[in-house]
């Protein structure tokens, strides 16, 4: 296994490839050389590449950042086959108002949501019934060392609707869940793990240490399960992480679907082997 860091690159880890035989693309770093273009690639938050300190003109900086892209999103583009998912089928999936739209058509349930930057339309959703606000996209920003996150949060009285004009905000019906469902999919294999939170912990799960929720493996039914692979499908994925909330009725509700999501935890307090699964797959994947 060898872990590239694309924010090393070109700097410190050089790219050969021929288009015309892309399986013999390499990777240099330092007196290693690593064959890509035959070997299984799973992506996972790339980083844009880190330019050599000698090149000092800002225009020629931006040149060779701009080249550097262009390699190795062309390089990624040529090894699609070896990709647990293509960079551009990742790209695509990353957008949430695109997969409410594709949850619904593939059969989900999906909370009433609005994206809107306009304080009296947020106002009226809101005034229709419990309403949870969330980010567009993800709620956490990196700008140099600093980094900042935050959670969904479910609306009250305090809300200055005005704010809403400084920016797009994604608001959804708030279920009245009793558990999260989290679903991880690698290739056809479903790794389904209901997560109950104590009484009285934030809404978003993810706000409360996994050592203190409770770790279920819940029966999934076959039309949630095909829904799934039908959703993954229409993006051109071969791995999910999707996250349902569940109400009182037992159902199901979607709320997105992170096409590079993590599983560790659930590993450690669910009991299932998703890494295995990877391996299986990125294993399959080199032939």
């Amino acid at each position: 296994m060898f872990r590239f860091n694309s924010e090393d690159y070109p700097a410190r880890i050089g790219i050969q490839l021929d288009p015309a035989n892309p399986s013999g693309a390499t990777l240099t770093s330092g007196t290693d050389e690593i064959c890509i273009g035959a070997s299984a690639i799973w992506i996972w938050r790339p980083q844009w590449p880190t330019v050599d300190s000698s090149i000092s003109d800002p225009l020629d900086v931006e040149f060779a950042r701009q080249e550097s892209v262009a390699a190795i999103g062309g390089l990624l583009r040529t090894l699609n086959n070896k990709c647990v998912s293509p960079a551009d089928a990742m790209q695509a999936a990353r957008w949430k108002v695109a997969q409410l739209a594709i949850a619904r058509t593939v059969g989900m349930l999906v909370p009433e949501s609005l994206v809107t930057s306009d304080p009296a339309l947020a106002e009226a959703f809101a005034k229709r019934g419990p309403t949870v606000a969330k980010a567009v996209a993800e709620a956490r920003v990196v700008l140099g060392e600093e980094e900042r996150s935050g959670y969904v949060q479910a609306l009250d009285n305090a809300v200055v609707w005005e704010s809403i004009a400084l920016t797009p905000v994604l608001f959804q019906r708030k279920i009245a869940k009793i558990a999260d469902l989290r679903i991880t999919i690698v290739g056809r294999h479903l790794f389904p793990v209901l997560i109950t939170t104590p009484t009285g912990a934030p809404l978003d799960f993810r706000a409360t240490p996994p050592r203190e929720c409770v770790y279920n493996r819940p029966h999934i039914e076959s039309a949630l399960a095909s829904a799934c692979l039908a959703f993954l499908d229409q993006f051109g994925l071969r791995f999910g992480a999707f996250d349902f909330a569940v109400d009182s009725e037992g159902r199901p509700w979607f709320l997105e679907c992170n096409p590079a999501g993590q599983w560790g935890w659930l590993e450690d307090y669910g009991g299932v082997r998703i890494t295995a699964a990877v391996v299986d797959l990125l294993m399959s994947l080199r032939t």
